[in-house]
């Protein structure tokens, strides 16, 4: 964990009122590259709904 939101803590309802706009944390991973392998096999809305 890189960063804690002071600002969403001391106001948790804030996520309620706009949960895209705030957040809680921000984390750096330790394997960069990792990550974006796993990135890539995620499904997008339309390949998602096609599982359906």
């Amino acid at each position: 964990m890189v960063d804690i939101c002071q600002a969403t803590l001391g106001a948790p309802d804030s996520l309620n009122a706009d949960a895209y706009a705030a957040w809680l944390f921000r984390i750096k991973p330790a394997d960069a590259a990792e990550v974006a392998q796993q990135l890539g096999v995620l499904l997008d809305a339309d390949a998602y709904v096609a599982t359906l």
